[in-house]
């Protein structure tokens, strides 16, 4: 029984430690990738010869400019999330092992180190 209380507080506490990220996240990005991505499509589509867009009505494609725009919003949201919860939880490991001993945290380091390099050099050549 005692040590159930600690869980009840912990479990209790999730969601006031995720409303600063549920109320900041979509006010900081969202509102500005959206007209972006729109003027952005309108000026490829601009670009395009005329001949690739004569079978499209209009309203096609600006309904695929319009939900391009949506899809690109949501992916970098998709990305910040996992990055938000990838690094955390990289730190979080860290301090644990730290806690047990110091040297536990060097493959750790190592390992970071060595996927940051290979992520800059295959990344740039996909």
């Amino acid at each position: 029984m005692p040590d159930l209380l600690p869980r009840v507080a912990l479990q209790s506490s999730w969601p006031c430690v995720r409303l600063p990220d549920n109320f900041m996240l979509p006010s900081m990005l969202p509102p500005a990738t959206r007209p972006a991505n729109s003027c952005l499509s309108g000026s490829f589509t601009a670009d395009v010869n005329g001949s690739a867009l004569k079978h499209e009505f209009a309203g096609r494609v600006a309904t695929k400019m319009m939900q391009t725009a949506l899809a690109v919003r949501e992916c970098v949201m998709k990305v910040l999330d996992v990055l938000n919860y990838v690094i955390v939880y990289f730190i979080g490991v860290l301090v644990l092992m730290a806690t047990l001993d110091w040297r536990f945290t060097v493959p750790m380091i190592v390992w970071l180190l060595l996927y940051i390099f290979l992520l800059r050099y295959f990344i740039p050549k996909l």
